[in-house]
């Protein structure tokens, strides 16, 4: 049964998303070899929506401030199963600020753009890179073009 998943413990939030598999960013990331899983340097400091604190529960960092136009970082747990287990309610406010923090992002015009890993100490996270871009940059010209023909 598709409910006895861990996920549904603290429901679970989906996202539609459309991959342009035939741009030029996703032809030139596939040929980029090796793939980085580590965050870069550079992105160090990078506003953060959502971080780790000291205590392993999310911390929002100030949307006004973060969603300037400049990239953002959205971070998550490493193991958001092993954390639900073992501490659901730190877990569901993971998912709360998670949501929080996509929804203001993608409101204000931000995608994501790609998905590090970091460690901090002994602990790992996941982090989401965001960007502001505009919308006609990513899509998909042979999608568009189906949906008009479709729609006539």
């Amino acid at each position: 049964d598709a409910r006895s998943s861990f996920l549904y413990c603290n429901a679970t939030d989906r996202l539609w998303v459309s991959w342009p598999l035939s741009s030029q960013r996703v032809r030139e990331r596939l040929e980029r070899k090796p793939r980085v899983r580590d965050l870069p340097l550079e992105l160090g400091k990078v506003a953060r929506l959502i971080q780790a604190g000291g205590n392993g529960l999310p911390c929002r960092g100030q949307v006004t401030e973060a969603l300037q136009g400049k990239p953002v970082l959205i971070e998550i747990p490493a193991d958001i199963g092993r954390l639900q287990q073992e501490r659901p309610q730190s877990a569901l406010e993971w998912r709360e600020a998670t949501r929080w923090a996509f929804t203001r992002s993608m409101e204000a015009g931000y995608l994501v753009e790609d998905f590090y890993e970091q460690t901090r100490g002994a602990a790992r996270a996941g982090a989401y890179l965001l960007s502001k871009v505009k919308i006609e940059d990513v899509r998909d010209p042979l999608r568009l073009t189906r949906r008009t023909v479709l729609q006539k």
